[in-house]
């Protein structure tokens, strides 16, 4: 992706995932609490296979995307994410899983007739977002309080 005055986005590290210690059915089902509690539309959802698509969320691209992601720089300004589509993994057995989030940030920049596409890469602030949650509510599940 390139157009005149675009410098791209350094090149996204690899996340692993994060392990939690909880069973898988309280680790799936603390994923979708966070899909339904933030009002996100899902593309796909296959419980057998643990995997959860959603439908792009538009974020506008204002300072607070400009945290979540990095979009490049057009005329020295920084380029602000305009939507996200997640993709969420859920796998384990016994009293563990893993759970990793895969966002895909995009963004536009240029001026209103002329318009280029840009990728964009995470900061990590999403994955570490839906992984706090998804953690706190499965171990919330396991609480008597919580029964």
């Amino acid at each position: 992706v390139s157009g005149p005055g675009y410098v791209s986005p350094l090149p996204e590290q690899p996340r692993s995932g994060a392990t939690i210690d909880a069973p898988l059915d309280r680790v799936w089902d603390a994923a979708i609490d966070w899909v339904g509690e933030n009002n996100v539309a899902i593309r796909t959802l296959e419980r057998a296979s643990g995997f959860i698509s959603t439908e792009p969320l538009y974020l506008g691209g204002g300072f607070s995307a400009k945290q979540w992601a990095d979009c490049g720089k057009w005329v020295n300004e920084d380029v602000g994410a305009k939507d996200v589509q997640l993709n969420i993994l859920v796998r384990g057995d016994g009293n563990r899983a893993t759970l990793r989030v895969q966002p895909r940030f995009t963004s536009t920049y240029g001026f209103a007739q002329n318009q280029f596409a840009a990728n964009c890469v995470s900061r990590g602030v999403v994955e570490q977002l839906i992984e706090d949650f998804v953690r706190t509510r499965s171990s919330a599940k396991a609480s008597p309080e919580a029964r």
